[in-house]
């Protein structure tokens, strides 16, 4: 069964989802990591400081995955579908 917990997980101070790629880049080569990605367009973002979540934000976001978990959430079909239609407008 696929849960939240599942998608999303908690790594030393903040959340990252498992499709993304960590990777360390020399600044030159092309790393392993992004030669295994399909063809495709991709934003790659530097983390080296990305900030900690708050006490308050890391709450937030366990309590929603636990909201998840109990069913109280959308399905993906519906997330893909309203994220469709906010993008057409």
């Amino acid at each position: 069964m696929l849960s939240a917990r599942s998608l999303v997980q908690h790594v030393g101070c903040g959340y990252y989802c498992p499709m993304t790629r960590v990777l360390k880049w020399n600044g030159k080569d092309v790393p392993e990591e992004l030669r295994s990605l399909p063809a495709g367009r991709y934003v790659l973002e530097a983390v080296d400081n990305a900030p900690a979540l708050t006490p308050e934000e890391e709450a937030g976001l366990v309590e929603a995955l636990q909201a998840i978990d109990r069913g109280e959430g959308e399905s993906a079909k519906e997330v893909r579908r309203a994220i469709a239609k906010a993008l057409k407008r």
